[in-house]
C-alpha cells in the first residue's frame, strides 16, 4: 500500500482543507462570529455530495432529512442572527469570561464531560 502523503489527490484535498480553514479564520475579520460560525455547517451538505458523487455511498432518508433539517437551522440562525461586531479589549473579555452564567455553563459542561467519560 501506497502511503496517503505520495498521493496528489490527497496533497490537493489537504492543501484546499488548509486553505479553507484558514480563509474561515480571516473571514471573522469581516463579519459578525455568530453569522458566520453558523454558516459552517455546509460542510454537512458537501459531506453528504461528496459522499455520494465522489464515494459512491449510500444517501439515506434519515441522512438526507438530518442535513436538511442543518440548511434550515442554518438558514434560521443567519436570518437571526446579530449583525452586529463587538469591540471588546482584554479586561472586557475578562470580565465576561468570570460572568457566574458562563461559569455554570462551564461547571455543568466539565461535570458532563466527567460523566460521559466514565459511565
Amino acid at each position: 500500500d501506497r502511503s496517503p502523503i505520495g498521493s496528489i489527490i490527497w496533497l490537493l484535498g489537504t492543501f484546499i482543507f488548509v486553505s479553507g480553514s484558514l480563509l474561515n479564520f480571516a473571514s471573522y475579520a469581516f463579519a459578525a462570529q455568530s453569522m458566520l460560525a453558523s454558516l459552517e455547517s455546509v460542510q454537512f451538505v458537501t459531506n453528504l455530495l461528496f459522499g455520494k458523487f465522489l464515494l459512491g455511498a449510500q444517501v439515506t432518508r434519515a441522512m438526507f432529512g438530518g442535513t436538511f433539517l442543518t440548511v434550515v437551522g442554518t438558514v434560521l440562525a443567519v436570518q437571526f442572527s446579530s449583525k452586529e461586531t463587538l469591540d471588546l479589549n482584554t479586561n472586557e473579555m475578562k470580565m465576561l469570561y468570570c460572568n457566574p452564567a458562563y461559569l455554570i455553563y462551564l461547571a455543568i459542561m466539565v461535570i458532563l464531560l466527567f460523566a460521559l467519560r466514565f459511565l
